[in-house]
């Protein structure tokens, strides 16, 4: 009887082990839901949304943010496109387990691999958007 009550303190604390992990994960994804949509909203004010013609910036900065953008946009869908290929991956198996910092360090690192893969162009999203939004910029506002 004496040998139990050690597995059951070692059952309840995998349990309890568990559950914060379990909690953790959820405010890491809330948290990133939230980084999320604030890059989304940096994104839509440095591409000009919502400012007016009249006392707006020139046309040539006006692409520039436009390109700014852009390349943003396109490394924000490929850090959510890395990091969700990095979930299909077993992790924590066999004789070293994966910490939480290293859960953090991987989501850093698939950021800074995102940005890395927009600014050199070899996907060609931001090119896609800046040539479909552009032409809009040089039509003029519609009203």
């Amino acid at each position: 009887m004496e040998h139990k009550a050690p597995l059951d303190n070692t059952a309840k604390s995998q349990s309890v082990s568990s559950v914060f992990a379990d909690h953790l994960q959820g405010a890491m994804d809330a948290a990133i839901s939230r980084r999320v949509d604030d890059q989304l909203e940096v994104v839509q004010r440095q591409a000009g949304f919502g400012i007016k013609a009249d006392n707006g910036p020139s046309l040539e900065e006006q692409r520039r943010q436009l390109w700014d953008a852009a390349v943003q946009l396109e490394s924000l869908f490929l850090n959510q496109l890395v990091s969700t290929m990095q979930r299909t991956i077993p992790r924590g198996e066999g004789i070293l387990s994966e910490s939480k910092a290293e859960e953090i360090f991987r989501g850093m690192l698939d950021e800074e691999w995102a940005e890395l893969m927009a600014k050199s162009g070899d996907t060609g999203l931001a090119k896609l958007l800046y040539d479909q939004l552009a032409q809009s910029l040089e039509d003029g506002p519609k009203d």
